[in-house]
């Protein structure tokens, strides 16, 4: 609910904003730890996502670049003969690349609203946007509503819906950390 900060006196308004904390946090953290992603961790986990969730959307894409690319290896091999196949080669190469690109230009987009800590409890994982003193926005996830679970190299992704993950980069985790954080998630979640 929204509530004007205009209508709270003084000390007011900080105690609401510790009263919701505590209400969002778990009882008793096992562990916090930072989930700061990295560009690559962001393109990493949106490039996996797109193809585990979106592959209907994918593969079109992947089959316009195609075409691209097999029209301009046409034009370069007409131009300049022995060139032709090994261009097709290298543009059909680079599509990946190119996916990863515009994730990571689209990361400047996500990065002011991503989480900067996860506080992981026995029954939740509470996610917070801002630092203990200026809190911005919380979110406290019970592995209940947690569907699934991804994961790849670089991070784990939990999902809550088939189009929404909450993405926890394994390079803020110590080993024991994230072996309890996915026993955590696949315990209680639906997974």
């Amino acid at each position: 609910y929204p509530l004007p900060k205009s209508a709270f006196q003084g000390s007011e308004l900080e105690s609401l904003r510790r009263l919701c904390q505590q209400a969002l946090s778990p009882a008793s953290p096992l562990f916090s730890v930072s989930v700061v992603p990295t560009p690559t961790d962001y393109s990493s986990a949106m490039a996996a996502h797109n193809w585990h969730k979106r592959r209907a959307t994918m593969l079109p894409r992947y089959a316009a670049g195609m075409a691209c690319a097999s029209f301009v290896a046409l034009v370069v091999g007409d131009a300049w003969p022995g060139f032709g196949l090994p261009s097709l080669l290298l543009l059909l190469l680079l599509m990946p690349v190119f996916e990863r690109g515009y994730h990571q230009l689209r990361f400047s987009e996500y990065r002011p609203r991503a989480f900067q800590t996860a506080a992981v409890g026995a029954d939740c994982v509470c996610l917070d946007t801002g630092s203990p003193q200026a809190t911005v926005e919380m979110h406290r996830v019970r592995y209940r509503w947690i569907s699934e679970v991804t994961e790849t190299r670089r991070v784990l992704m939990l999902y809550v819906r088939p189009s929404l993950f909450y993405l926890v980069p394994k390079a803020g985790l110590q080993h024991n950390e994230l072996s309890q954080l996915r026993e955590l998630a696949r315990q209680h979640g639906q997974t």
